[in-house]
């Protein structure tokens, strides 16, 4: 109750009305500049999806010299994303399956060419009955694939020889893929990169999405400023210099403030 009666008078004491006239014309600014912030947002917003759909992917080489593949981000909610349909539909279901905040969500097309290899076949002593069996195997740093191929020999009454194929079967077959993947903001714009690590890789296709509202909020790989302007209005105790009394009253403040350390 003193709390209020303390707002009733500061509003209606004629002194305080310059002050809150100042206050307003505060307040007006400061949502002002708010929604000037929301616009340019939004026009960031619009300029990232403009690329990410016109655009296709982007082969480039790192500082390394390493091939690289990059495509910019979508930024929209699971709503947008079922909108967009197609690869981005797929997305949308995609985070239905997921537990807590998705910040980003991708697809990967990933293809692994060889070229042309000579396996060198072995002879295996036990095989089915009328059959030959052959041993073989191709085994890399990359690759291991291993098999066994049958077929039969058929000779008829005038000793003619014929090969009757039979079948192959794959007893391994790993593929090892090593990729490096990120998010960076190049030209304005979020953009995911993948680096593959082994030879024989390429990358079809990308898809991704930054999620907004409801998923994991806004992705930017910007440094945050560390320095920043505020302006602060209030109501609280304050010390007159001439008579040393302490008592309530509005006041109105410009800061400027240097962050040390980031919590975040």
């Amino acid at each position: 109750m003193n709390i209020l009666s303390s707002i009733l008078s500061l509003i209606s004491n004629p002194k305080n009305r310059e002050f809150l006239l100042i206050a307003g014309l505060v307040i007006i600014g400061m949502l002002f500049f708010r929604q000037c912030g929301q616009i340019g947002d939004l026009k960031q917003k619009n300029t990232q999806n403009l690329k990410a759909l016109s655009e296709d992917i982007e082969v480039i080489k790192n500082k390394d010299n390493e091939i690289s593949y990059q495509k910019t981000l979508v930024v929209g909610s699971k709503k947008d994303l079922r909108a967009l349909e197609g690869k981005y539909g797929d997305l949308a279901d995609e985070l239905k399956k997921e537990k807590g905040k998705v910040k980003v969500i991708t697809k990967v097309e990933i293809k692994y060419e060889q070229p042309e290899v000579t396996l060198n076949n072995e002879l295996l002593d036990s095989c089915a009955k009328d059959h030959y069996c052959l041993i073989w195997k191709h085994i890399t740093a990359v690759r291991q694939l291993e098999g066994i191929t049958n077929f039969k020999l058929n000779l008829d009454s005038i000793n003619n020889l014929a090969i009757i194929p039979g079948t192959t079967e794959i007893k391994t077959d790993i593929v090892k893929i090593d990729i490096i993947t990120g998010i960076k903001t190049e030209d304005g714009v979020d953009k995911i990169f993948i680096t593959p690590k082994t030879p024989g890789i390429i990358i079809g296709d990308i898809t991704g999405a930054i999620v907004e509202r409801g998923g994991g909020g806004h992705l930017s790989t910007k440094k945050p400023k560390r320095i920043s302007l505020g302006i602060h209005v209030g109501y609280g105790p304050s010390w007159e210099l001439g008579t040393g009394i302490v008592k309530m009253t509005p006041n109105i403040s410009i800061g400027l403030s240097y962050s040390l350390i980031d919590l975040k």
